[in-house]
């Protein structure tokens, strides 16, 4: 995900790259173009730093506990786009929390079959068009 940001996202700025094993954050970080991508090292950073927040973890839990920590602080009018394939209730329960601190939230679950990326991109395009803003965005993070 965070090569094709890089690669074809026509980003302002450097991709902005969170991981709670910051190894991981700064190898993907060397494997990308130079100059492309930041890492932080807490979540607060990345996302006070970000227009549009992108996570992608294992389970439920994790992403519970990243949101949680993420809208502890002023996310009103950020995106957060919910890339794990986590449960319906969980999902709800999620989009609930980020949109009562005033952000806005996409669920955009992944999966190996090509067939559904259409489908996710249509889903983007038509939110996109709903907030052009977002378009415009300054600065992207994901983790």
């Amino acid at each position: 995900m965070c090569k094709n940001l890089v690669e074809k996202g026509n980003l302002d700025k450097p991709l902005i790259i969170f991981n709670r094993t910051t190894k991981r954050a700064t190898d993907l970080k060397e494997r990308l173009p130079s100059g492309k991508s930041i890492v932080v090292l807490s979540i607060e950073e990345a996302v006070s730093k970000s227009d549009i927040v992108f996570t992608c973890l294992g389970d439920d839990l994790a992403v519970k506990d990243t949101l949680a920590t993420a809208v502890k602080r002023d996310v009103k009018g950020k995106l957060f786009v919910d890339c794990s394939t986590i449960h319906p209730d969980t999902t709800n329960e999620l989009a609930k929390s980020v949109e009562e601190h005033g952000a806005h939230f996409v669920a955009c679950p992944g999966t190996p079959s090509t067939r559904s990326r259409p489908c996710k991109k249509l889903i983007l395009d038509q939110q996109y068009s709903e907030h052009p803003q977002w378009l415009r965005a300054a600065s992207w993070s994901a983790f």
